[in-house]
Formats: structure tokens, C-alpha cells, sequence
């Protein structure tokens, strides 16, 4: 995977390399993390997780976009992965 970052020349303001903070980037790529997404059953609680959930969740907090392919079930927990979807404004 090839990664590029564009930035416009005026933004070097004087030097001979880019700014590095996400604000002057114009081009990121778009990342897709593919997995589970369950419940973490504790003994009073149970939480969303699984490894590429948290992962993509981290990353579109940090970038503002990202993908995730998963599978969910036509159940009680499904339904209320939906609901969380629909609260953190993910897209199903």
C-alpha cells in the first residue's frame, strides 16, 4: 500500500519540509479494518469490544473516517450494536 500525503507548497511557509500535523494533510488514506463485534460480558456489565471494533472506533476518532466490515445478528445484542452504531454516528 502506497501511503501519500499532499500538502500545498505555501503551507512550508520558508521551509524545505511539510508541517507534520494532521490539519495540513490533504490526502489520507482511507483505512478499513475488518472483524468481530461483541459484547464483553463482566459480571455486572457488559461492554462493545472486539480487537478490530476498537481499533476503527480509535481511528475515526482520530481521522474523522474509516470503514468496518463486520456481521451483526438479528438478535437482542444486534439491535442494540445498531443502536450504539447510531449513537457514535457510524454508518451501517
Amino acid at each position: 500500500m502506497i501511503w501519500k500525503m499532499i500538502w500545498k507548497r505555501n503551507e512550508f511557509k520558508g521551509r524545505d519540509h511539510p508541517p507534520y500535523s494532521f490539519q495540513n494533510i490533504q490526502l489520507m488514506p482511507l483505512i478499513t479494518s475488518i472483524g468481530e463485534i461483541l459484547f464483553d460480558l463482566y459480571e455486572n456489565d457488559k461492554k462493545l469490544g472486539g480487537a478490530p471494533f476498537n481499533f476503527i472506533y480509535h481511528i475515526i476518532k482520530l481521522t474523522g473516517k474509516g470503514n468496518f466490515i463486520s456481521r451483526i445478528g438479528n438478535d437482542d445484542d444486534g439491535n442494540e450494536i445498531r443502536r450504539v452504531y447510531e449513537l457514535l454516528s457510524f454508518k451501517i
